[in-house]
């Protein structure tokens, strides 16, 4: 495998660093890398179907993925919001059961 896929081995890879880029627009662009093969099929795909272009699904992809996290995230902290009010309500019937059963043993 090369080089610069050895992190996909679970190999340390030490960082360059990357040149500052920017598009048209002034953004700072990143370096990507991707499987050669990958991107000749997704191009050919693209290309047939002249119905966009890799930066645009690049890009979408992304948005979906980043998306999808905060959808994880927020299921997540909704679930264990839940398991603490369980928890709470848990604690404070054994409270009042203890509490009723104090109450039993002074008669």
């Amino acid at each position: 495998m090369a080089k610069r896929f050895a992190y996909l081995d679970g190999q340390k890879v030490p960082r360059k660093k990357a040149e500052k880029v920017q598009d048209a627009g002034g953004e700072p662009l990143e370096i990507v890398y991707v499987r050669k093969e990958t991107l000749r099929a997704v191009w050919q795909k693209l290309g047939k179907g002249k119905d966009g272009n890799l930066n645009e699904l690049t890009e979408d992809l992304l948005h979906r993925w980043l998306y999808e996290q905060e959808q994880h995230a927020q299921e997540t902290r909704v679930q264990e919001h839940k398991q603490e009010q369980r928890d709470d309500a848990r604690k404070a019937q054994e409270r009042a059961t203890r509490k009723k059963n104090r109450a039993f043993d002074e008669r």
